[in-house]
């Protein structure tokens, strides 16, 4: 989580073991600076040499959840998606 700053930083997966992973991901949403409770979940491919990018808005966060591709972990990440997200509008 941040203050009042937006920020915008790198996180290296070269903490990875070898392999594919499922990064489950909880982030703010484009109008998260103007509507706290605007996130998004989305959900993607990782390997050791991928890099994510951490955008949070101010006063905002992101949380991800890694596990190893077609592991039973796997699926509980997948199908944990939580309460829908608000619809966001650009404005």
């Amino acid at each position: 989580m941040t203050d009042w700053t937006p920020r915008e930083l790198p996180l290296p997966l070269t903490f990875l073991p070898a392999g594919t992973f499922t990064a489950a991901i909880w982030q703010d949403g484009p109008n998260a600076a103007r509507y706290g409770s605007d996130w998004q979940r989305v959900e993607r491919r990782v390997t050791a040499s991928d890099t994510l990018r951490i955008k949070m808005a101010a006063g905002g966060g992101w949380v991800a959840r890694l596990a190893l591709a077609g592991s039973d972990l796997e699926s509980t990440v997948s199908s944990r998606s939580g309460p829908a997200a608000p619809a966001a509008e650009a404005r």
